[in-house]
């Protein structure tokens, strides 16, 4: 009886396994970070100000997609191998993972995470999280700050809704 157990338990292991994938944040113009659009005129303390259209998508230094966080409206749209477009936005999901989320100061940068879950045209779900350093750049002539995120950041994606 223990033998058909793990027999079974075995055979299933498969059917469970999701693939995960893990890209690299690209950057814009100057090649080092990717500046986000204005969040205020006072300095950047939310994860809910970072709004970052067109984040490049990186496997192996080549560019693969992209990725649109619109946290003030707690949406993700991400474009990469395996996902479907258009993606159905008003399923998408977006959250701050508040526990992580740090301001920068003079010992370094801060860090932002954010986890998500979005169903492509096909009907098929994914999750996964944004991570990455980040600093407050500002002001700029006219008083606004911008977040700006860093060399290092990742998008980590896998098969199957959140758990």
């Amino acid at each position: 009886m223990k033998k058909l157990i793990f027999l079974i338990l075995a055979m299933s292991m498969p059917l469970c396994a999701q693939t995960q994938t893990t890209y690299q944040l690209g950057t814009n113009y100057s090649g080092s970070t990717f500046i986000c659009s204005a969040a205020s005129r006072y300095p950047v303390s939310s994860p809910y100000q970072f709004n970052c259209n067109g984040a490049p998508l990186l496997e192996n230094g080549v560019t693969v997609g992209s990725v649109q966080i619109e946290n003030a409206g707690g949406w993700i749209q991400v474009h990469a191998p395996g996902i479907t477009d258009p993606q159905q936005y008003l399923e998408s999901k977006l959250a701050p993972d508040m526990s992580q989320f740090s301001l920068p100061n003079v010992a370094g940068p801060g860090k932002v995470v954010f986890a998500f879950q979005i169903t492509d045209a096909d009907g098929k779900v994914f999750h996964g999280n944004v991570m990455a350093p980040w600093n407050d750049l500002g002001p700029n002539w006219r008083g606004w700050y911008y977040p700006q995120l860093l060399t290092g950041g990742t998008l980590t994606i896998t098969g199957g809704p959140l758990q």
